[in-house]
């Protein structure tokens, strides 16, 4: 055979031929499987079931059995509809105004502190909002915070921060009491006032946590009559005293040694002289009380104290 001008060899002749018959072949196929048996809706073939204990054979039609089943075929016609929102609303009132939710009362132990937060309701019926608080176990609270909303947002948190026990008086609130907050929303109108109902109180109890400075300027000065320990006061407002501590061993806190009680401790001191045994070193450490019981710290540097930050530590 010649193409071209050009025979064609046997080894070309011979692969064109087995590649028409890959191409018979496969359209074969595909006619077999997608168009010969192909119609509007071919059955399924039943599955056949062997039943020995019986001597019985069961047939069983996957197309009868499961798909054409009364339970499934009702559902299989349901038509799909989606989904739709489900909206809530309420009706009003304008001499009941709905009430805060979610009120708490945080101790913020830094002394003398409580925050009072809520949350909105969702809906508006109010133009202000009212504190009430009560000491203890008062009966009555009494109105300490007033506020009016020009424009509040629904569902919007919201926090008050009390520290006056009696504000007139600069008296601020006494750690350790309890106090109680009624917090209620209020609307005002031509027709007067009217508040939510609410009646429930929240509490809190103040604490201080945090510990005053360490004492000023502490010296130790070696006499013929003692040791003589120095120091002047931190500036906190709630410092109540100094401790003083000896050790005979460096490095060591050591025992109390002034004031061993509170009452014993003299609020203008800066000094204290303590008469010990001569030719023996002690090592002292002072520190400051404040008025709820908390003390600076009483951990001791490994070595002494360098104005330095660079010079070796050894």
């Amino acid at each position: 055979m010649q193409i071209g001008g050009e025979k064609m060899s046997k080894r070309t002749l011979t692969l064109l031929g087995v590649l028409g018959v890959l191409i018979i072949a496969g359209g074969y196929m595909v006619y077999n499987s997608y168009f010969k048996n192909a119609g509007p809706n071919p059955a399924v073939a039943p599955i056949v079931v062997d039943d020995a204990g019986s001597g019985q054979t069961l047939t069983f039609d996957v197309d009868d059995q499961i798909f054409k089943d009364p339970q499934y075929y009702s559902l299989s016609k349901v038509p799909f509809s989606g989904f739709t929102n489900q909206l809530e609303g309420i009706k009003l009132d304008s001499t009941k105004p709905l009430q805060p939710l979610n009120v708490t009362v945080t101790d913020t132990k830094v002394g003398s502190q409580l925050v009072i937060t809520w949350e909105l309701p969702k809906y508006i019926n109010f133009n202000a909002l009212r504190i009430y608080r009560a000491v203890g176990d008062e009966k009555t609270a009494h109105p300490i915070y007033y506020q009016e909303l020009t424009s509040p947002v629904p569902g919007a948190v919201m926090s008050f921060r009390d520290e006056w026990h009696d504000q007139a008086s600069d008296v601020p609130l006494k750690n350790g009491q309890q106090y109680s907050y009624i917090v209620r929303t209020a609307l005002s109108s031509e027709a007067g006032e009217s508040e939510s109902s609410n009646k429930e109180p929240t509490s809190g109890v103040p604490t201080d946590r945090i510990a005053p400075d360490a004492p000023l300027n502490v010296t130790v000065q070696s006499t013929e009559r003692g040791i003589l320990v120095s120091w002047l006061p931190p500036q906190n407002s709630d410092f109540a005293l100094v401790r003083i501590y000896r050790s005979e061993q460096q490095g060591v806190v050591g025992s109390l040694i002034w004031p061993k009680k509170a009452e014993d401790y003299v609020p203008t001191a800066t000094s204290y002289l303590d008469t010990v045994d001569s030719n023996t070193p002690y090592f002292y450490t002072v520190t400051s009380v404040d008025t709820s019981n908390n003390e600076s710290s009483r951990n001791i540097l490994a070595t002494p104290y360098r104005l330095n930050p660079f010079q070796p530590a050894f």
